[in-house]
């Protein structure tokens, strides 16, 4: 059969097979775009004539992606990186841009920040429909923003960030220990730290956090006794006990207001706030002008 002229390849042919990896489904991928799953099928014939080798094979009644499939991914990414990343020719204007604006964030864990960039958006685009999609895992990063669902995201900072995805420090916390004074007394010590019975946020992530990687160096065990899905519902379930929960201290003027807390009785780094967005934005107009407005809006607190 004659080979497949590459460049009759385009973007959305790129996209379809990159979802295909993801879902390891012709369904689910001809779901996602709303297209038949013969066309899917097609499209990912036209790429495997055009790089010469099978891209997925079946396996039982699925599909299994070949060594070649994952080769050419981060290729297929840069192409579309590029692709979408092609400035806009005219000026960008927000009064007359009609797309709805859409930040992915922890949203109770970052509540004061986040009234303040609402603040700012409604009063410089007071007819713009705004959304704050909350994040949950840090595993929903690149998802949210490849596909569009998310225009910039705001996450505690993490080693093996996706390389789709670009960022910028926005906001800086100290870490404290959070306990109810009427039920216990101040943690103090590493000893009073691992003998207390621990409150912790969870998302549903297979990432461990800060503080959990930072104890694994004291070679000793927490006992978690505890997890909430956003810091309202462990500040809540935290009162009334003898729980402890280790979070970022700007937490005790909003969520946490009420409670007692101490320094962190191991040396504990900064929380640090990224503003994260996907790289095929980095140079588009709206986005930059998305992200400067955040950046000075964080920066006057």
């Amino acid at each position: 059969m004659e080979k497949f002229d590459i460049y009759r390849l385009d973007g959305h042919a790129l996209r379809v097979f990159l979802k295909v990896l993801e879902t390891k489904s012709v369904t689910k991928t001809a779901a996602y775009f709303s297209l038949n799953q013969s066309t899917i099928s097609h499209t990912l014939e036209k790429i495997r004539l055009s790089v010469g080798q099978n891209l997925f094979e079946k396996v039982g009644r699925g599909i299994v992606p070949t060594q070649a499939a994952h080769e050419l991914a981060p290729i297929a990414k840069q192409v579309l990186m590029h692709l979408e990343s092609m400035p806009l020719f005219n000026a960008f204007d927000p009064k007359t841009d009609t797309r709805d604006i859409s930040i992915a964030a922890n949203v109770t864990e970052l509540l004061p920040k986040i009234k303040a960039i609402q603040t700012r958006l409604q009063a410089e685009l007071p007819d713009r429909y705004i959304r704050f999609l909350e994040l949950g895992s840090r595993d929903n990063l690149e998802p949210m923003l490849d596909s569009g669902q998310a225009d910039v995201a705001l996450s505690i900072r993490f080693d093996g960030i996706s390389s789709m995805l670009d960022s910028k420090s926005v906001i800086f916390d100290d870490v404290r220990v959070f306990y109810d004074p009427k039920q216990r007394g101040p943690v103090e010590t590493l000893d009073d730290y691992f003998n207390a019975e621990h409150a912790v946020l969870d998302f549903g992530g297979t990432r461990k956090s800060i503080v959990a990687k930072k104890l694994e160096e004291t070679g000793r065990t927490r006992k978690i006794a505890l997890g909430a899905p956003n810091v309202y519902a462990l500040a809540s379930l935290l009162r009334g006990t003898k729980m402890v929960a280790t979070l970022q201290h700007s937490l005790s003027a909003a969520s946490f207001k009420g409670l007692a807390s101490t320094p962190a009785p191991f040396p504990a780094k900064q929380v640090v706030f990224d503003l994260i967005w996907h790289r095929r934005h980095a140079h588009a107009p709206r986005n930059i002008w998305l992200r400067d407005l955040i950046i000075e809006e964080l920066g006057k607190s």
